[in-house]
């Protein structure tokens, strides 16, 4: 399970060294395209799922998300050899590309923590603070506790809505 808050940020330097001087250390640096074909609308269980191809490092993937509430999502993803056959596929099946997110990321982890600079082209700059674990309040807070650790603003937080939905209403 993911446990995630997102906030929109204009610059990253400043949590960038909160982040260093807790000593959390960069992990990965990325660069991913994900092509969504899918975003359901929210069910009456309050879920609500995206279906994409992600390209990274010429590798692809499709992967599927249901978004259980505004903090918590569950991921199942698939290697794929051939994305522009499955896009093909996809097309026969009814379903175009709705929308495509091109993100630059930087990603810096400590213990089951990770903490992601995104850069969204034509979107903007985000803040993502991720734990993976069990569904429960006390893993709610510790993301939430650590976002104010960062000093990010309650105001800048994103909730309920990923890079896709983002995307539709600027």
């Amino acid at each position: 399970m993911e446990i995630e808050v997102k906030y929109k940020c204009g610059n990253f330097e400043k949590i960038i060294e909160i982040v260093r001087t807790m000593s959390f250390k960069l992990v990965k640096e990325k660069h991913q395209i994900d092509s969504y074909f899918f975003a359901s609308k929210k069910s009456k269980e309050g879920t609500w799922d995206y279906l994409r191809i992600r390209e990274e490092n010429k590798k692809y993937s499709l992967d599927h998300h249901r978004v259980l509430n505004d903090m918590e999502a569950e991921e199942r993803e698939i290697k794929i050899e051939d994305k522009n056959k499955l896009i093909e596929i996809m097309k026969f099946l009814g379903h175009e590309i709705i929308c495509i997110v091109d993100k630059k990321r930087k990603e810096y982890s400590k213990n089951n923590i990770t903490i992601a600079f995104d850069k969204i082209k034509n979107l903007g700059s985000f803040v993502e603070i991720e734990l993976i674990g069990e569904s429960n309040n006390k893993n709610r807070k510790i993301v939430l506790d650590m976002a104010k650790k960062l000093s990010l603003d309650k105001k800048d937080r994103i909730k309920g809505k990923a890079y896709p939905d983002l995307m539709f209403i600027r």
